[in-house]
């Protein structure tokens, strides 16, 4: 069934779905170890952390909504919007959060992303229909601290103190509940209140959705509260 898998697109809260679920999708993790030769030992294997994740898969952007592989009926749109999406997402110089929902597996997929490589081609005979193929790379947030630096002269010794300020949490409280608006997701709702995405399964088992990929403008969402 075409709502038990579904692919999303996520910047600033504002999620896509894409329109056709590609036939296939590659993850690839590559190896980042180092081998060395040492005398009277022969070969050896450094293990190193493990690095980015490249992402890819092939799929097409209908210009109809009639076929029946199409997963977004409900809010169907034209090749053109996805095509600007992925050239606003280029443009931003930003990661993207990339998701991947499969009804009754537990196996998910939910990153930050970069699109490194995005080729679009028409082809004659499919007129208004765009095939597409996308190579994503993972994205690791990183950040740096605030250094306090302080100088102080101890028996004509120089000595500095530097101080770590860690980012200050959070504390914003959300609402007891939200109403859907238009472009709404469950995910992006969970990522805007809870901080977290893939908390979207929990506020559909409270709210009783049984499809979290459908609600509609004006619904009603409780949210639980933060511990």
């Amino acid at each position: 069934m075409t709502e038990d898998y579904g692919i999303f697109f996520d910047m600033e809260g504002v999620t896509i779905r894409l329109p056709v679920n590609p036939p296939e999708f590659s993850i690839k993790t590559k190896s980042s170890n180092k081998t060395y030769e040492l005398v009277n030992i022969g070969e050896i294997n450094v293990i190193r952390d493990v690095p980015l994740r490249d992402l890819s898969f092939k799929s097409i952007l209908p210009e109809s909504p009639d076929y029946p592989w199409v997963v977004t009926k409900n809010k169907f749109e034209y090749p053109s919007f996805y095509l600007d999406k992925f050239r606003e997402y280029r443009e931003s110089k930003k990661p993207v959060r990339f998701i991947i929902t499969r009804k009754g597996n537990n196996v998910k997929t939910n990153m930050l992303v970069t699109i490194e490589d995005f080729t679009e081609t028409e082809t004659a005979g499919t007129l208004g229909q765009w095939d597409y193929s996308i190579n994503l790379k993972e994205y690791r947030e990183y950040g740096s601290k605030k250094l306090t630096v302080q100088k102080s002269s101890i028996s004509s010794i120089q000595t500095q103190v530097v101080t770590i300020q860690p980012e200050r949490p959070t504390t914003r409280t959300p609402p007891k509940e939200y109403i859907v608006k238009s472009g709404d997701t469950l995910w992006a709702i969970a990522k805007k209140f809870l901080n977290d995405g893939s908390r979207y399964t929990e506020l559909a088992e409270l709210n009783n959705i049984s499809n979290p990929n459908l609600i509609y403008v004006g619904q009603k969402i409780i949210l639980p509260d933060l511990e």
